[in-house]
């Protein structure tokens, strides 16, 4: 039994939601039957797939709509279990400083999930860290 259960066990969710698991990533999220809803959508106030959601609540934080604006180095770190943040973010942002000309690192940790928390990772990723920082800061 898990120390902590999961939120579905601690208190009755309302009717009609569901819980999931996405298959990919086996995080869950909760769905609502009747609607399709997820709860993705109380962050946007409507679905992702909404065009007038998409257009004005969500590719106007992307970084991708000021890639052109780029001119500081970038160090893109990332663990290859990161399910915040798909790896291919990462990978997107260094190729796009590459192809801009912008010096940039890309450093993956493939057994990483967001946080490097491993003694030995740990150790390489604030070397990683430190080296690019006094690279450019001294």
């Amino acid at each position: 039994m898990p120390l902590v259960p999961p939120i579905s066990d601690l208190t009755p969710l309302p009717k009609g939601w569901k819980r999931a698991v996405d298959s990919k990533t086996q995080k869950p999220f909760f769905y609502h039957r009747g609607s399709g809803r997820t709860t993705w959508n109380r962050e946007f106030g409507g679905s992702v797939l909404d065009p007038q959601i998409r257009d004005n609540k969500i590719l106007p934080w992307s970084p991708a709509q000021h890639a052109g604006d780029w001119v500081t180095p970038i160090l893109v770190i990332h663990g290859g279990h990161d399910y915040r943040i798909h790896q291919w973010h990462g990978i997107s942002a260094f190729q796009t400083a590459q192809w801009l000309g912008i010096e940039s690192k890309f450093v993956r940790f493939p057994t990483m999930s967001h946080w490097v928390y491993a003694p030995q990772e740990s150790v390489v990723w604030h070397e990683q860290v430190i080296g690019w920082l006094n690279n450019y800061l001294q």
